[in-house]
């Protein structure tokens, strides 16, 4: 969804080179559906439903000469999500896990473009892309149906994940005047590569049951930091 992100980076480009203003200072923002990636690193979260938010922000770009434009623009806002896996076997026990996502997303992006002909652009830019996702679960075990199905432990456990990303993107674009309207059609193709890290926190929490009935624990915090890569082509 971050490099998905990249054809709307450019939409001031077009529109600068579109019209005669020499300036462009407005607004943008929409309602996005997104893919977790989280569905591709575990099998719990296979069955995790599709998340959604509104996403807006500002947008500037200056026409340098009748050819050369630089824009600035940015989305902010949170998305959520959640899902819930059911009756995962381990061992003699049955796991079913309910969780949840809360996502802080922010996108900022700036180009260089080119205009080589009358509707085709060359262009290079920049991106910074930030996450903060606050994920919540609820995993509750129990016996195996042979044995009753009887819950015999929950545990709960909440994460905070930080996930700052940064590179650079290039690409190629056309703009197509629709009559004199003042619309236009675009298109973009591009690149992009940007490098970062992953910064986990969580607190779990146990509660289990005993002859005495449930008790109360809580377990160590956990750390861990990931570097990471992120490339892809866009259009």
């Amino acid at each position: 969804m971050a490099i998905f992100l990249i054809a709307f980076a450019f939409s001031a480009v077009n529109t600068s080179t579109v019209s005669a203003a020499e300036y462009l200072i407005g607004v943008r923002g929409g309602y996005f559906i997104w893919d977790p990636w989280l569905k591709d690193l575990t099998s719990m979260f296979e069955e995790m439903e599709t998340g959604s938010g509104a996403l807006y922000g500002p947008v500037a770009s200056v026409l340098l000469t009748e050819d050369l434009s630089f824009s600035l623009s940015g989305l902010f806002g949170t998305q959520t999500g959640e899902g819930i896996a059911e009756d995962i076997p381990g061992g003699g026990e049955y796991q079913t896990l309910k969780y949840s996502f809360n996502t802080f997303r922010m996108d900022i992006d700036a180009a260089l473009s080119y205009r080589v002909m009358e509707n085709f652009k060359i262009f290079a830019g920049y991106k910074y892309w930030y996450n903060k996702i606050e994920y919540s679960a609820m995993d509750y075990r129990t016996d195996a149906p042979g044995a009753g199905g009887a819950i015999t432990a929950v545990y709960q456990e909440d994460v905070d994940i930080t996930q700052p990303f940064h590179g650079p993107a290039a690409g190629i674009g056309m703009s197509m005047p629709i009559g004199s309207s003042g619309y236009f059609f675009a298109a973009n193709l591009s690149c992009l590569y940007m490098w970062g890290k992953m910064d986990m926190d969580s607190e779990p929490r146990e509660q289990y049951y005993s002859g005495g009935g449930w008790t109360y624990d809580t377990s160590d915090p956990m750390e861990e930091n990931i570097s990471m890569v992120m490339y892809g082509i866009n259009v």
